[in-house]
């Protein structure tokens, strides 16, 4: 998969996306996305991932009925809340 640039744009159709994704049950593609969305470069981006509220779709999906999705939208929650603790900025939900 191709590198991910989180613009605000971007963010927001990534949201759509994963929306999409959950609600046809296609969790292999679900997975690949959230893979995607964890190799990408989130540096200088968090007011982006806030802005789009992308991490609400994230949050939901950590608590999703696959554990492995689950598992990967949780690690993603706990990497960009850290990200923000350390730079002290916006929070990534």
């Amino acid at each position: 998969m191709f590198a991910m640039d989180l613009t605000l744009s971007e963010c927001t159709r990534i949201k759509l996306k994963l929306t999409k994704l959950a609600q046809q049950g296609q969790m292999g593609e679900l997975s690949a996305l959230l893979d995607a969305i964890q190799a990408a470069d989130v540096s200088g981006k968090l007011q982006n991932i806030r802005d789009s509220k992308i991490g609400v779709v994230i949050k939901k999906l950590a608590e999703w009925k696959d554990p492995g999705v689950a598992k990967q939208a949780s690690q993603l929650m706990q990497s960009w809340r850290s990200m923000a603790s350390a730079k002290g900025g916006a929070k990534a939900e």
